[in-house]
């Protein structure tokens, strides 16, 4: 058994079969797919549907009566918005299993629910509109490896905050590797792998490169955002973005939005930001 399937035999149970997140992409690239296809993903599991109609009666959605089923969730939030909050709870198990609380502003599950924000909006600036949907699920999913090795890294002489170069001369692997081996097994499409592959080395076609940019990005502005940046890591920033076009504006809200404590980083990955807004 190579190294890679040891350390990816740790990373936690998705909350729905990897088929359903493929299901779920699906419905980001093609709206109009049905119910039949939807709602047995959420319905099939009893705690996924617990935690979706508590989210859609929370302030986050702003119902005005009480949703007591899949089936009124989706039609009252849209088939878009169902399948979006479907997969971030199908994926929350796998990224938010450290036990570390939800208020820690360092936690792998605030910072994948930052990148797949801030993804989504780079994908814009950086002329991919289209694979915005693929480019947060890249985002959201770019860390993954690193829950392979939460909790070990002591005992396998991995360094607190190790970069990819120092993972590969411990593990032999970096974490881009193993989340990109992770969901390609999951049957994740092609472009998605790649795009969480090469998320700290952008490579790829004309815009494989420009999504795979647009999760480089959003990693870096969601760490500088949290843990702040010394003057050189802020220049090379400002120069990255600038060779790449990227508006600044967009980057200076995305720093100023991550770096807000009280931001509701779940109510951004949702799309529901206003509504969170409106009920402090």
């Amino acid at each position: 058994m190579t190294i890679i399937d040891r350390l990816t035999e740790r990373i936690p149970d998705l909350a729905i079969h990897p088929q359903s997140l493929v299901t779920l992409l699906n419905v980001f690239d093609d709206p109009a797919v049905g119910a039949d296809a939807l709602l047995p993903i959420v319905e099939q599991d009893v705690g996924l549907t617990a935690k979706l109609l508590k989210l859609c009666n929370s302030p986050l959605y702003n119902s005005r009566r009480e949703i007591g089923s899949v089936r009124e969730a989706m039609v009252r939030i849209g088939n878009h918005a169902f399948a979006r909050l479907a997969f971030v709870l199908g994926v929350e198990p796998v990224l938010n299993s450290g036990g570390k609380p939800p208020s820690d502003q360092e936690s792998l599950w605030r910072h994948s629910l930052s990148v797949a924000w801030a993804s989504a909006a780079l994908a814009d600036t950086l002329g991919v509109t289209h694979l915005r949907d693929r480019v947060y699920t890249a985002g959201i999913l770019h860390d993954l490896g690193k829950a392979a090795y939460d909790g070990l890294s002591e005992d396998l002489g991995l360094p607190e905050g190790a970069g990819p170069e120092e993972e590969r001369r411990v593990l032999g692997v970096d974490h881009a590797e193993l989340a990109a081996h992770v969901v390609d097994r999951w049957g994740l499409p092609e472009d998605v792998v790649e795009m969480i592959r090469s998320h700290h080395e952008p490579a790829g076609d004309t815009e494989g490169l420009a999504a795979s940019r647009a999760v480089h990005l959003a990693d870096r502005l969601a760490n500088g955002a949290v843990r702040g940046l010394d003057d050189e890591e802020s220049d090379d920033l400002v120069s990255l973005m600038e060779s790449w076009n990227v508006d600044a504006e967009v980057a200076d809200m995305i720093r100023t939005r991550l770096g807000d404590l009280e931001t509701n980083v779940l109510a951004l990955a949702l799309g529901r930001e206003r509504s969170a807004e409106g009920a402090r």
